[in-house]
């Protein structure tokens, strides 16, 4: 049975620290969107927010720290 729930957060990805709405699906994050109750946003993201998400689960992303 799948759950399913959207977490209200800020995208961390430049300064702007937009409202976002993080959909969360089985406990793995499934979709970002923009947050329609955001006063900054109102409901927008920009490139960077929007693929924030495959920036999360790309498979050459770093893991941990090189040496």
């Amino acid at each position: 049975m799948m759950s399913q729930n959207f977490i209200k957060s800020t995208c961390g990805i430049c300064f702007n620290n937009w409202g976002v709405l993080v959909q969360v699906t089985d406990g793995k994050v499934s979709g970002i969107f923009g947050d329609p109750e955001s006063p900054v946003n109102r409901g927008k993201l920009c490139v960077k927010g929007l693929a924030s998400l495959e920036y999360l689960y790309h498979p050459n992303r770093l893991k941990y720290p090189l040496r």
